[in-house]
């Protein structure tokens, strides 16, 4: 029991107990929050066929893009203070990913996605293994997967 609460309590202010309470309880709602945004991550797979972009946020929702029409491209922010936008897509249908990440990741990750999707392009059969703090891949049965978070 916390001694503040009980110091308080005896000396007549009871009603600091559910303030207090209610003070432990919004922390740890803010501490679960932090948690759950750290661990935010989004899977991308790249092989001949198709580009494929998952999230661990939205499991059961996967984006699907045919290899030779998928395009990375970055947006600029509204205004100067906003950071761009690393748009994914094809046929007028882009996806944002890579939002939690700062702007020179993010340009990291559009050359190396560029790079990544004109190699399943053109070879269709391996891919090269990269390792970076904001993109991981490696080949597994044909197929580049993408992950970063």
């Amino acid at each position: 029991v916390d001694t503040t609460k009980m110091f308080f309590c005896m000396h007549g202010y009871w009603l600091v107990v559910p303030f207090s309470g209610l003070e432990i309880s919004a922390l740890g709602a803010v501490l679960y929050l932090c948690a759950r945004k750290t661990h935010r991550a989004e899977m991308i797979r790249i092989n001949p066929k198709g580009v494929q972009i998952s999230r661990n946020w939205e499991p059961r929702r996967v984006r699907h893009f045919q290899t030779h029409w998928v395009q990375a491209r970055m947006q600029p922010g509204a205004h100067p203070w906003y950071g761009s936008s690393l748009l994914l897509g094809s046929h007028g249908t882009y996806l944002e990913i890579g939002a939690f990440l700062n702007e020179a990741d993010r340009q990291g990750l559009k050359d190396e996605l560029t790079r990544c999707i004109a190699a399943a392009r053109l070879s269709g059969a391996t891919m090269q293994e990269t390792s970076r703090s904001y993109l991981t891949a490696w080949h597994v049965e044909g197929e580049l997967d993408a992950v970063h978070g």
